[in-house]
């Protein structure tokens, strides 16, 4: 946590006398003199920046507008900027306007005014420390909270298997199958909390391979096909003429078109129309969804993609998390695309542009294209788990797929079998 005062100016008295004073009331300062070696203080961390307005010249603007615009979202750097005395200058206007969070303290200034300036500056600083241990340990307790709600899920699915196979019988499949559908919406939103924290905590990595704008429509229809059939909506499918090739991660691709069908589905009334589109406008692909639904209020486009944003209507519950647009938006920017959404207003519909790079020249693509598949081996696999009844209650289901299935049940019986048996098909 970085409560520092960074200070910039010449070297000279003034900057002297500011050091003095801020060291007098037990302020921590750094002075420097030139855009690099303000570049340097801010990257190592600052409570506030103080600076006067000669100072202001195109680099010296430069330099802070890049580090304000790479601020994270937490971070709002409190800038006191010491003005001439008399009218207003317009460098002094330009650096309120651009730069923000900036306190303009006029000339001559009093020694007391200067340091009740930079403590009330550095108590904002304080409560944005704040606010970011808060987050993080939102964004823990999320992860944590997802992993052990999917914990659960995969037992509950093969306890379903298992009955409906020993209990045969048309009331076994309906209430088998109702629980199957409540488990995998359960699972999305899990998954989706999961994903939230990887991406918060820069741990989501895209999984890249060659595929095609055909093959991510295909997928993304069958995922959004059930939601899309219970309102009987039309669904219409524009696709490109010519054969169009993606380098990407095909399942966050996949997630992400099929988020906007599936958010098209659930806010048009039943019976409504639904448009994928995909054009082709080098160097991107567009995948537009539209829809004939409810539309958006014009407040409501500035965050419809922040977290846990959701659209209300007056007499209607809200569904799900808030979560599908802020995933779908981290996606594509992760490819290096964007995502946008327009609306003509409420009861107009909404349409949404999500734009990933075509592949051109990606490494290592005609090696991927070239290379065969692997023979197809049965391999035996060791099921390790700290909770003993997922592997009894999944061994049932073992048989369906393989021919052999075994369960350890204590910590050290794991070693003892993958050493003791001996690699081979079946």
């Amino acid at each position: 946590m970085e409560r520092r005062i960074v200070v910039y100016g010449p070297p000279g008295r003034d900057a002297m006398l500011v050091e003095k004073v801020f060291r007098a009331a037990a302020l921590e300062v750094a002075h420097c003199d030139t855009p690099a070696k303000l570049t340097a203080q801010l990257r190592l961390g600052a409570g506030a920046l103080m600076l006067g307005e000669e100072v202001l010249s195109p680099a010296t603007m430069g330099v802070l507008s890049e580090h304000l615009g790479q601020q994270p979202a937490w971070s709002d750097l409190p800038i006191l900027l010491l003005a001439k005395h008399g009218a207003d200058s317009l460098e002094a206007q330009r650096a309120i306007e651009k730069l923000g969070n900036v306190t303009l303290l006029e000339r001559p200034v009093r020694t007391m005014a200067i340091i009740s300036a930079a403590r009330s500056a550095l108590r904002a600083r304080d409560r944005q420390y704040e606010m970011r241990a808060l987050s993080q340990r939102k964004d823990e307790f999320l992860a944590a909270l997802a992993h052990e709600l999917r914990n659960p899920l995969a037992p509950i699915n093969n306890a379903m298997a298992i009955l409906l196979r020993l209990h045969p019988s048309a009331q076994t499949e309906k209430l088998t199958g109702i629980v199957d559908r409540q488990v995998s919406h359960l699972k999305r939103l899990v998954d989706d909390l999961l994903d939230i924290a990887r991406i918060t905590n820069g741990k989501l990595e895209l999984q890249r391979s060659v595929t095609t704008v055909e093959q991510v429509i295909r997928h993304a229809v069958e995922l959004a096909q059930e939601g899309i059939t219970a309102k009987a909506h039309r669904l219409t499918i524009h696709r490109p003429d010519p054969r169009v090739d993606l380098y990407a991660d095909h399942v966050r691709l996949v997630q992400s078109v099929a988020n906007l069908l599936v958010n098209a589905a659930k806010f048009t009334p039943p019976s409504g129309e639904i448009t994928l589109s995909v054009n082709l406008n080098p160097p991107v692909a567009e995948f537009l969804v539209r829809d004939n639904g409810k539309g958006l209020e014009p407040e409501f486009l500035g965050r419809i993609f922040n977290m846990f944003s959701q659209s209300r209507t007056v007499g209607e519950p809200t569904s799900g998390l808030g979560l599908g647009l802020h995933l779908t938006r981290a996606f594509a920017e992760l490819h290096g695309g964007t995502l946008t959404a327009r609306s003509d207003g409420p009861g107009r519909g909404s349409e949404f542009v999500l734009s990933v790079p075509v592949m051109v020249n990606a490494p290592g693509v005609q090696a991927l294209q070239q290379r065969s598949r692997p023979a197809s081996l049965k391999r035996s696999i060791l099921v390790v788990d700290d909770n003993w009844t997922r592997p009894v209650r999944s061994e049932p289901c073992s048989p369906c797929k393989a021919r052999r299935s075994r369960s350890p049940t204590t910590a050290r019986r794991p070693l003892q079998r993958s050493s003791s048996s001996v690699p081979r098909r079946w």
